[in-house]
């Protein structure tokens, strides 16, 4: 009896053990499943963010073109005007 009460208590901390590696695997997945959503979407906000400021980027450029090409435009007037 002795030993059957002892192989009773063994499968009961089997089934214990297997319970609480199940519930620790629901936990890792659910913790994964999470992480690669905020890295999803940390990348998304990160990759709107790289798009705006290409976009601002792009913009004062073009505004220092268009102001370098009219200072160049001034300047050769006034070459013109001092050759003349």
């Amino acid at each position: 009896m002795v030993v059957r009460d002892e192989a009773a208590r063994g499968r009961a901390a089997v089934d214990a053990a297997h319970a609480c590696i199940q519930a620790l695997e629901q936990q890792v997945e659910s913790s994964r499943t999470e992480a690669e959503q905020r890295l999803a979407a940390a990348n998304t906000a990160h990759e709107r963010r790289l798009v705006e400021l290409q976009e601002a980027m792009m913009a004062q450029e073009q505004a220092f073109r268009a102001e370098i090409d009219k200072a160049t435009e001034r300047l050769e007037g006034v070459q013109k005007h001092v050759m003349l």
